[in-house]
């Protein structure tokens, strides 16, 4: 693990230090850098021959416990409604239709079982920066003019409450850099093979006109 000289605490680890940094079991806050491919239409894109990734930070915590936010939001629900509050346990292993499973020892960490790839759960308050660039260079993409071929973004689960209930799962290899306790945690080998011109120590919010 290698400190930058910044003034700041800042270290660059592998994903099996991130591993073992998130093995302490409490809720955190936590601010999360992720780079991953957005759901794109086919016919007829022409950003698919070169790849788009979005680049996007947010803020919120890790180690929630998913099945307490649901069923505290169902009770206040009931509440309102002069029923009562009994509700079933809802588990991570609900996750995947059933294909997921806890990490033991790591609150924190999922595993899908059938793939075996480990996800990092967070439940997001706030998106601070976000950006969509080229997959084979890191120039900047207007969100405008990439919309026409970008899905909407799938609902928020709401797991039987009438607010939804935003939290994300994000595997280990999309996560480009944590910021913990007031020490950020910049992952490798990821940042050699993209470099830093996709917006994660450059300005994330530039963009490039060019197609």
């Amino acid at each position: 693990m290698a400190a930058s000289s910044s003034q700041s605490a800042s270290f660059a680890i592998t994903r099996q230090q991130l591993v073992e940094l998130l093995r302490p079991a409490r809720t955190q806050p936590a601010t999360l850098v992720t780079r991953t491919e957005p759901r794109m239409r086919r016919t007829g894109n022409p950003y698919l021959a070169r790849g788009v990734v979005r680049i996007a930070r947010r803020n919120g915590f890790l180690g929630a416990d998913y099945a307490r936010v649901i069923n505290r939001q169902r009770a206040r629900e009931a509440a309102r409604r002069d029923a009562p509050a009994t509700f079933p346990l809802l588990v991570a292993e609900q996750l995947w239709r059933g294909a997921g499973q806890h990490v033991p020892g790591h609150r924190h960490l999922v595993r899908h079982t059938g793939t075996g790839a480990m996800y990092l759960v967070f439940y997001p308050q706030h998106t601070l920066q976000d950006r969509y660039e080229y997959a084979d260079t890191g120039r900047g993409i207007p969100r405008s003019r990439i919309a026409r071929w970008l899905y909407e973004s799938r609902p928020a689960s709401r797991a039987g409450t009438d607010k939804p209930i935003h939290w994300r799962t994000f595997a280990l290899e999309h996560v480009l850099q944590i910021t913990l306790g007031g020490a950020t945690y910049d992952l490798e080998p990821i940042l050699r093979q993209i470099g830093p011109a996709h917006g994660v120590y450059g300005a994330i919010s530039g963009t490039d006109q060019s197609l």
